[in-house]
């Protein structure tokens, strides 16, 4: 078993990267990036405890919302329901209709007439995981309350900007491995937890990381890092992407600086977290099938993306198609006028709805 990473071995690999630039200057954000790398790295336990918080919140909203008499009532029809989300997107040919709402639906009919005219006044499943964990977030100062959506690879000037803008962001356009919603949870988790990061505040931190970028430099192991790496990279989305495990930097699976890790530990964790990670299973097979989906749909989309000069993978696809489903629900691609299509490409590239 690996010793558990430091904050002088952060705080080295940061200064090694960024030792062209001026930023090392400011102690108290190296000091922060130092603290919060550690608590991510080596805190898994403190960092499950502080979910169970959030598992606990979304039961009793859900108590609330279906007018049930227990928690434990509350978690099986959560369960059973995300359930019913999940394995419906596994159907070889799903109804149209968005399994989200033929569950919904299904639960209302099951419900005394009482209980039906309390459902229909109620949300229901709607925000219920991200609304829990946005009002966790929100109970740190300094954050605001705008949540933009990520739909495909976010140019790294605009990824600052929203750093800077400190807005937490949903992230659907990300792997499915990675989690659309798991840089909120290292976030809700550090704001929960009450992490000291020394002179800085967690929305201090957050914005700060949007002000400092690596261009060219090397990495120790002699990896390139390009030239768009960011703190971010560092300390919250190692693994993948321009900054891997490398040399002696590789990454225990309870290392939640790699969101792949965290997901992954969260989806194996059911009877820990029921409404949590039945939730998160739902939103990943969803993401998958989509994704399946749209591989399929390259043909039929070749003269769309042509007309508007962009690239036609299986990921833009799955862009558009999740675009024209926000923007113009009911619609189709095709059945949308001219202006309308070129918004949707427009947006496509922007990358944030």
């Amino acid at each position: 078993m690996a010793a558990p990473v430091t904050k002088a071995a952060i705080e080295s690999e940061i200064t090694s990267v960024y030792s062209q630039t001026d930023w090392i200057k400011e102690a108290a954000l190296l000091e922060a990036c130092g603290r919060a790398a550690v608590f991510l790295a080596n805190s898994s336990a403190g960092i499950l405890a502080t979910l169970d918080s959030l598992e606990a919140k979304v039961a009793e909203d859900l108590k609330a919302r279906l007018n049930t008499a227990t928690l434990v009532e509350a978690q099986d029809a959560g369960k059973q329901h995300f359930k019913a989300v999940e394995q419906a997107w596994t159907e070889k040919n799903p109804s149209p209709v968005d399994p989200k709402e033929q569950a919904w639906k299904v639960l209302q009919r099951a419900q005394s007439d009482t209980k039906q005219q309390n459902l229909k006044a109620t949300p229901g499943y709607r925000k219920l995981v991200t609304g829990a964990l946005h009002s966790g977030l929100m109970s740190a100062t300094g954050f605001k309350a705008g949540v933009p959506t990520f739909v495909s690879f976010v140019q790294t000037a605009e990824f600052n900007k929203n750093l800077r803008d400190a807005e937490h962001w949903k992230d659907p356009g990300v792997s499915p491995d990675h989690g659309e919603l798991t840089h909120q949870l290292q976030w809700y988790c550090l704001v929960k937890q009450s992490v000291d990061l020394g002179g800085m505040t967690h929305a201090q931190l957050f914005t700060a990381l949007g002000t400092v970028l690596v261009k060219g430099t090397v990495l120790p192991g002699g990896f390139n890092s390009g030239s768009g790496l960011g703190l971010w990279e560092i300390i919250f989305d190692r693994g993948a992407g321009p900054f891997p495990d490398v040399g002696n930097l590789q990454m225990q699976t309870s290392d939640f600086r790699k969101p792949d890790n965290l997901l992954r530990t969260l989806l194996t964790s059911v009877n820990r977290y029921p409404l949590v990670s039945s939730f998160l299973a739902a939103r990943q097979k969803k993401r998958i099938y989509q994704l399946a989906a749209a591989e399929k749909n390259l043909a039929k989309y070749q003269m769309h993306f042509k007309n508007h000069d962009v690239a036609l993978t299986r990921d833009n696809v799955w862009t558009v198609e999740y675009l024209v489903r926000k923007m113009y629900p009911g619609q189709s691609l095709e059945q949308l006028p001219a202006g309308h299509r070129s918004n949707v490409f427009e947006t496509l590239v922007r990358a944030v709805l």
